[in-house]
């Protein structure tokens, strides 16, 4: 999940708690539609740009998550795979694999009838590097964000 964190948030809350309703409904059209564009853009990263996809179950698993809270709102951008975080920040350190069944079908490069093989449980070493997809994607707007909300509060504060 992406977070941002404003420094005097109850100045902040103040001013918004001033404001007319149409600018809340500006502010969570304009964030809402940045929101979208941080999503195509991981979606975009995930495809191909950063990480190849295999399944697709990444992409089609980044969401955007809109929370209101009195006069606060806030959006976010999240995958909801278990293995999310592992492509976002990397792994190093040891696993534990559970033991399970294989099918073999080539040994020492010759080709064999399958079989199923029992695999035991063992622990192995991971030393897997991070591809930020997300964090990369808001990078990417982050000199655009503030424009934009900006150019939104000053659209409402001309009518």
């Amino acid at each position: 999940m992406i977070a941002i964190e404003l420094d005097s948030i109850d100045a902040v809350r103040a001013r918004l708690a001033a404001i007319p309703a149409d600018t809340a409904i500006t502010l969570r059209a304009a964030g809402a539609e940045l929101a979208c564009q941080i999503r195509s853009a991981a979606e975009n990263n995930v495809s191909g740009g950063l990480l190849q996809a295999r399944s697709g179950k990444l992409r089609d698993s980044l969401a955007v998550a809109t929370s209101t809270s009195g006069t606060a709102i806030g959006f976010s951008v999240q995958a909801i795979t278990p293995y999310a975080a592992f492509q976002e920040f990397g792994f190093s350190g040891t696993e534990s694999v559970r033991e399970f069944l294989r099918r073999q079908s080539m040994v020492f490069g010759r080709t064999i009838a399958p079989k199923e093989v029992t695999v035991r449980a063992h622990d192995r070493q991971i030393d897997y590097p991070g591809r930020s997809y997300l964090r990369s994607a808001l990078a990417q707007f982050a000199p655009t964000i503030h424009d934009v909300l900006s150019s939104a509060m000053a659209e409402v504060l001309k009518s």
